[in-house]
């Protein structure tokens, strides 16, 4: 895999993934932001669902990866793997 970007290695891992609907997500996280080379963009951001899919492959993210948490103040975010748009909504547990 040399000479890849983190988005089509991304693409890779997430094809022979789980399907969706058979992962488990964390009800309060909303998604992740991958820190990527500059020159690739800089960041991206997947859902919970695809970053689920794609562990359960046995794959890890990028190091750097952080969590977004559901949050009344979070931006939508439009995964880049599945171009699905989520908006936050409030956590359902309490820190």
């Amino acid at each position: 895999m040399t000479n890849q970007t983190t988005f089509s290695r991304l693409q890779e891992q997430i094809e022979y993934a789980p399907a969706a609907s058979t992962v488990r997500v964390n009800p309060d996280l909303h998604g992740w932001t991958i820190p990527i080379p500059a020159d690739e963009g800089g960041t991206l951001q997947v859902c919970a669902t695809c970053a689920a899919r794609i562990l359960a492959r046995g794959f890890g993210l990028p190091s750097g990866t952080f969590p977004l948490w559901h949050d009344d103040d979070g931006p939508s975010i439009t995964c880049e793997l599945c171009e699905e748009t989520t908006a936050p909504s409030p956590r359902t547990t309490e820190n």
